[in-house]
Protein backbone atom coordinates (compact mmCIF):
# COMPACT_ATOMS: atom_id res chain seq x y z
CA UNK A 1 0.00 0.00 0.00
CA UNK A 2 2.93 2.79 0.79
CA UNK A 3 4.18 1.63 -2.37
CA UNK A 4 1.57 3.76 -4.36
CA UNK A 5 3.33 6.66 -2.57
CA UNK A 6 4.75 8.98 -5.77
CA UNK A 7 8.69 8.22 -5.61
CA UNK A 8 8.55 12.58 -4.89
CA UNK A 9 6.90 11.99 -1.81
CA UNK A 10 8.64 9.06 -0.62
CA UNK A 11 12.08 10.55 -1.16
CA UNK A 12 10.77 13.66 0.81
CA UNK A 13 9.95 11.68 3.50
CA UNK A 14 13.33 9.94 3.30
CA UNK A 15 14.41 11.62 6.72
CA UNK A 16 11.41 10.96 8.88
CA UNK A 17 11.78 7.61 10.61
CA UNK A 18 10.72 6.04 13.76
CA UNK A 19 13.68 4.98 14.27
CA UNK A 20 15.54 1.44 16.36
CA UNK A 21 14.88 3.48 19.32
CA UNK A 22 11.31 3.33 19.14
CA UNK A 23 11.45 -0.45 18.68
CA UNK A 24 9.73 -2.53 21.73
CA UNK A 25 12.76 -4.39 21.95
CA UNK A 26 14.54 -0.48 23.11
CA UNK A 27 11.94 0.51 24.96
CA UNK A 28 10.28 -0.82 28.27
CA UNK A 29 10.72 -4.17 27.16
CA UNK A 30 14.50 -4.17 26.57
CA UNK A 31 14.71 -4.87 30.67
CA UNK A 32 13.81 -8.59 29.67
CA UNK A 33 16.12 -10.85 29.80
CA UNK A 34 17.68 -11.71 26.15
CA UNK A 35 17.88 -15.53 26.25
CA UNK A 36 15.84 -16.30 23.11
CA UNK A 37 17.62 -16.48 19.67
CA UNK A 38 15.70 -16.11 17.02
CA UNK A 39 17.09 -16.02 13.30
CA UNK A 40 15.21 -16.82 9.73
CA UNK A 41 17.00 -19.72 7.11
CA UNK A 42 16.11 -17.26 4.38
CA UNK A 43 18.02 -14.24 5.45
CA UNK A 44 20.91 -13.07 7.43
CA UNK A 45 20.40 -10.71 10.44
CA UNK A 46 20.83 -6.99 9.09
CA UNK A 47 20.26 -8.91 5.42
CA UNK A 48 17.58 -8.07 2.72
CA UNK A 49 14.61 -9.66 3.26
CA UNK A 50 13.77 -12.19 0.18
CA UNK A 51 11.14 -10.15 -2.14
CA UNK A 52 8.76 -13.95 -1.73
CA UNK A 53 8.06 -12.39 1.87
CA UNK A 54 7.46 -8.84 0.57
CA UNK A 55 4.63 -6.98 -0.82
CA UNK A 56 6.34 -7.44 -4.02
CA UNK A 57 6.35 -10.68 -3.58
CA UNK A 58 3.76 -13.63 -2.30
CA UNK A 59 3.91 -11.62 1.01
CA UNK A 60 4.18 -14.62 3.06
CA UNK A 61 5.52 -14.27 6.67
CA UNK A 62 9.48 -15.73 6.81
CA UNK A 63 10.34 -18.69 7.90
CA UNK A 64 11.48 -18.40 11.35
CA UNK A 65 13.39 -20.48 14.41
CA UNK A 66 14.51 -20.00 17.70
CA UNK A 67 16.19 -21.95 20.86
CA UNK A 68 14.53 -23.51 23.95
CA UNK A 69 12.77 -20.76 26.11
CA UNK A 70 13.63 -20.49 29.56
CA UNK A 71 11.91 -22.70 32.11
CA UNK A 72 8.28 -21.96 33.54
CA UNK A 73 7.59 -20.57 29.65
CA UNK A 74 4.22 -20.97 29.35
CA UNK A 75 3.71 -19.44 25.75
CA UNK A 76 5.80 -17.15 23.02
CA UNK A 77 5.09 -14.07 21.27
CA UNK A 78 6.15 -13.10 18.23
CA UNK A 79 6.65 -8.89 17.59
CA UNK A 80 7.96 -7.53 14.05
CA UNK A 81 8.26 -3.76 13.33
CA UNK A 82 9.39 -1.52 10.44
CA UNK A 83 11.70 1.01 12.89
CA UNK A 84 12.03 3.03 9.35
CA UNK A 85 8.38 3.64 9.22
CA UNK A 86 7.72 7.24 8.25
CA UNK A 87 5.74 7.41 11.43
CA UNK A 88 6.07 8.59 15.50
CA UNK A 89 6.36 4.81 15.94
CA UNK A 90 7.25 1.63 14.86
CA UNK A 91 4.62 0.51 12.08
CA UNK A 92 3.40 -3.14 13.71
CA UNK A 93 3.73 -5.66 10.90
CA UNK A 94 2.51 -8.43 13.16
CA UNK A 95 2.11 -9.51 16.31
CA UNK A 96 1.52 -13.73 16.70
CA UNK A 97 0.43 -14.91 20.46
CA UNK A 98 -0.08 -18.34 21.76
CA UNK A 99 3.06 -19.75 20.33
CA UNK A 100 3.52 -23.16 22.32
CA UNK A 101 6.84 -22.81 24.43
CA UNK A 102 7.94 -26.37 23.04
CA UNK A 103 7.92 -24.69 19.82
CA UNK A 104 10.96 -24.10 17.54
CA UNK A 105 10.10 -22.32 14.45
CA UNK A 106 6.58 -20.70 13.39
CA UNK A 107 4.50 -22.70 12.14
CA UNK A 108 3.24 -21.48 8.55
CA UNK A 109 -0.51 -21.79 9.35
CA UNK A 110 -2.83 -22.10 12.43
CA UNK A 111 -1.32 -19.02 14.42
CA UNK A 112 -3.26 -15.99 16.33
CA UNK A 113 -2.81 -13.08 15.36
CA UNK A 114 -3.15 -9.75 17.24
CA UNK A 115 -3.55 -6.81 15.14
CA UNK A 116 -0.85 -5.20 12.88
CA UNK A 117 -0.66 -1.45 12.57
CA UNK A 118 -2.99 -1.55 9.63
CA UNK A 119 -5.77 -2.77 12.27
CA UNK A 120 -5.63 -6.63 10.32
CA UNK A 121 -5.20 -9.56 12.24
CA UNK A 122 -2.67 -10.98 9.88
CA UNK A 123 1.14 -10.34 8.59
CA UNK A 124 1.39 -7.07 6.43
CA UNK A 125 4.42 -7.67 4.16
CA UNK A 126 6.78 -4.92 3.94
CA UNK A 127 6.18 -2.57 1.59
CA UNK A 128 8.06 0.73 2.04
CA UNK A 129 7.03 3.98 0.34
CA UNK A 130 9.12 4.23 -3.30
CA UNK A 131 12.11 6.66 -2.90
CA UNK A 132 11.76 6.09 1.07
CA UNK A 133 14.64 4.08 1.26
CA UNK A 134 15.70 0.57 2.75
CA UNK A 135 13.76 -0.20 5.52
CA UNK A 136 15.61 -2.23 8.82
CA UNK A 137 12.51 -5.01 10.66
CA UNK A 138 12.89 -5.78 13.87
CA UNK A 139 11.71 -9.76 14.75
CA UNK A 140 11.57 -9.78 18.81
CA UNK A 141 10.32 -13.14 20.07
CA UNK A 142 9.46 -12.66 23.76
CA UNK A 143 8.88 -15.77 26.53
CA UNK A 144 5.64 -15.23 28.93
CA UNK A 145 5.64 -16.88 31.72
CA UNK A 146 3.03 -16.67 34.81
CA UNK A 147 3.06 -13.27 36.99
CA UNK A 148 5.19 -13.82 40.17
CA UNK A 149 7.95 -16.71 38.95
Amino acid sequence: MLEKVPRPVGAAMKGLRSGMGAAASSGVLSALPDNLLLHSPLFEQGGLIPARCTADGEGQIPELEWNEPTPRTVSLVLLVEDADSPTPQPLVHCIIFGLSPAARYLPPSNVSYGKNSFLKSDWLAPDPPTGHGEHRYVFQLYALRPSGL
